[in-house]
């Protein structure tokens, strides 16, 4: 659609990749702007990247001075931005020019349809997600029980570094996470796994049976930008939340509580909860509790060390 409002005109626009580094992968998708105006002012640019569905892919807006007459002015679309939507081409590009008062008015717009181009030309950034997914239970003292659910995920570094990957383990009710794990570690430039250990504890606590979903996988460079992000990545192995749980003692489920007037004023000093536990193998263990109201509100944490 062409305003044409107080003299600018959108003349022409024009796309092209841009391979900065000769590499193989276009750096960014530079848009070239051609408007005419009958006088000088400021205005901004906006420009726009649109996918086939009409989602938003990438955007630029910057504040040129417009002078008299003809006019060339040049917009970059970040090639990492492209890369991240996964999305191929022809993409939509969408130009809108505004003046800078506070209440911007429209003086052009108009759109063009870019070339088939594939999301793979772009350049992604310096490490991303390879789509390689792997998991296991680790026992490390070889007592039958996993410490650790082990996710192995696959990453392509372009460029050798320190990079941080975090992610959350679902259920499959999908509701609230199980767990969090997050590791930082060194990678070169290759394809190479970083492992999340997720804490059994956590998923005995849950009692949850697997598979499990592994959601919100981020990758951070070493400057803590995320450069990549997978929203659900996986469905892991089937796994019982047992597999986590220690035999050395279980809950019974015989459970009692009473209250306790130790004094006989009349007044409660404790809430006294008796819990059963099936005891194989004798030693020192730990219960830990916490109180709830009917708000789901804490009212109050305690502990119990004792011989079993």
């Amino acid at each position: 659609m062409n305003t044409a409002i107080s003299g600018l005109e959108i003349n022409e626009i024009k796309e092209d990749g841009i391979d900065s580094d000769r590499d193989g992968k276009y750096n960014n998708l530079s848009i070239t702007v051609n408007f005419t105006s009958d006088k000088a002012m400021n205005a901004q640019i906006f420009a726009k990247l649109l996918d086939i569905e009409g989602n938003s892919i990438g955007s630029k807006l910057i504040y040129p001075e417009i002078i008299p007459g003809y006019q060339q002015i040049q917009l970059d679309i970040d090639g990492v931005e492209i890369v991240t939507s996964g999305k191929n081409g022809p993409y939509s590009i969408n130009i809108s020019i505004y003046t800078t008062e506070h209440d911007a008015l429209l003086l052009d717009s108009e759109q063009i349809t870019t070339r088939a181009y594939s999301y793979a030309d772009f350049q992604p950034h310096d490490a991303t997600f390879n789509e390689n997914f792997f998991d296991k239970g680790t026992d490390l003292n070889s007592d039958g029980v996993y410490e650790y659910l082990v996710s192995k995920i696959g990453i392509k570094a372009l460029v050798a570094g320190r990079y941080t990957i975090n992610g959350y383990l679902y259920g499959a009710n999908d509701v609230t996470p199980i767990a969090f794990a997050v590791n930082s570690t060194y990678l070169d430039s290759f394809d190479q796994d970083l492992e999340l250990y997720f804490n059994g504890n956590e998923i005995a606590r849950n009692k949850i049976n697997g598979p499990y979903k592994l959601k919100y996988l981020s990758l951070y460079n070493e400057q803590g930008t995320r450069i990549d992000f997978i929203y659900e990545a996986y469905n892991t192995s089937s796994y019982s939340y047992t597999d986590f749980l220690s035999s050395k003692a279980l809950f019974s489920g015989n459970n009692s509580d009473q209250i306790v007037d130790t004094n006989r004023d009349g007044y409660y000093e404790y809430l006294k909860l008796m819990l059963g536990v099936n005891v194989t193998y004798p030693g020192n263990y730990t219960i830990e509790g916490i109180l709830y109201d009917n708000f789901g509100n804490e009212t109050v944490e305690t502990l119990n060390i004792t011989y079993l």
